[in-house]
C-alpha cells in the first residue's frame, strides 16, 4: 500500500493534472467509480488504477476485483496518499491513469439515418461536458470535436459528462478535414446561428445530418456558415443567445422527435 505523497506514481497522477504533462505522457486521469467503469467498456488502455478501500464502497471493491485484468497496475493507497490526487471533495476510492487514444473520423460509423453533433471551438470544460451527456442521451452515432479550446481529457470534462466521453464515438480534428467528411459522407450540415432567418422546426432532421454548434463566445465563422444550412432557434426575451449546451440539447432532441424515437 503507498503511504507516502512523496511516492513517484502519486507524484505523476499530480502532474498529470496538467494538460502539459497530460500531452507529453499521451495519458489522463479518469476519477470515479461510474467515469471508470464506462471507460472500461470503451477502446481504452488503463496504465494505473489507484484504489483507497477507506472511500470504496462494496461496489467498487467488487468492480476493482473482477477488473483486475483491465485496469492496469493496481495500486492500493490510504486516505490521505488517495485525498492528495484525487479532484473531489468527497471521493470514492477509485482513480485510474489511462493511455490518450487518437481518435480520428474513421472511428465514425455512417448508418443511413445518422445523427451526428459537431462541437467547434469549445472553450468552456463544463459546456463539452454537457454536450457530451446530451449527445449520449439522444443517441447520436458521433461527436466530431473541431479544434477545441479546451483539453477533451480535461477532469472537468470528464465528470461533467459523467462518463459519456467514453460511451459515444469521439473524434477530433479540424474545420476543414470534418467539413471535408461530412460531404464525402453525403451527411447533411446544419449550422446553429442566431442571425438566420430559417426555424429549426422547419428542416428535415430525420436524414443523415450533423448538427454544428459553436464557440461560446463568438459563434461558427464563415467556413461553417456557407458549409450548410444555416437555421436558428427562436428566442422571445432578451437574451440574443443561447449556451452552446443548450443549443445542442434543443436541436438533438428535435432530431429525436422528429424521429419518433423518444418515448413519453
Amino acid at each position: 500500500m503507498i503511504t507516502s505523497g512523496q511516492n513517484a506514481q502519486i507524484k505523476r497522477a499530480v502532474r498529470l493534472r496538467q494538460h502539459k504533462t497530460r500531452l507529453h505522457e499521451r495519458a489522463f486521469i479518469i476519477e470515479g467509480y461510474r467515469e471508470v467503469s464506462k471507460a472500461l467498456r470503451s477502446d481504452l488502455i488503463f496504465d494505473t488504477t489507484f484504489v483507497c478501500e477507506d472511500f470504496s464502497s462494496n461496489e467498487t471493491i467488487e468492480f476493482v476485483s473482477r477488473s483486475k485484468g483491465s485496469l492496469g497496475v493496481i495500486r492500493p493507497t490510504d486516505a490521505d496518499v488517495f485525498r492528495k490526487i484525487s479532484f473531489r471533495e468527497n471521493p470514492d476510492g477509485i482513480l485510474a491513469i489511462a493511455k490518450m487514444p487518437d481518435w480520428d473520423l474513421s472511428r465514425l460509423n455512417v448508418p443511413d439515418d445518422g445523427l451526428y453533433v459537431v462541437a467547434s471551438g469549445i472553450e468552456k470544460p463544463g459546456n463539452f461536458g454537457a454536450i457530451l451527456r446530451t449527445a449520449d442521451a439522444a443517441g447520436v452515432d458521433g461527436v466530431i470535436v473541431c479544434e477545441p479550446r479546451t483539453d477533451i481529457f480535461n477532469h472537468h470534462v470528464i465528470r461533467s459528462s459523467m462518463g459519456s466521453l467514453f460511451h459515444v464515438p469521439v473524434a477530433v480534428t479540424n474545420r476543414k478535414r470534418a467539413i471535408g467528411w461530412l460531404n464525402d459522407q453525403n451527411i447533411e450540415i446544419i449550422v446553429t446561428t442566431p442571425g438566420a432567418q430559417t426555424l429549426y422546426t422547419s428542416i428535415d432532421l430525420r436524414k443523415k445530418v450533423a448538427i454544428v454548434v459553436g464557440n461560446e463566445a463568438d459563434g461558427l465563422d464563415d467556413l461553417w456558415l456557407t458549409s450548410g444550412t444555416v437555421i436558428r432557434i427562436p428566442m422571445a426575451g432578451d437574451a440574443d443567445s443561447l449556451n452552446v449546451g443548450i443549443s445542442a440539447a434543443v436541436m438533438l432532441f428535435e432530431a429525436r422527435r422528429q424521429r419518433d424515437i423518444v418515448q413519453v
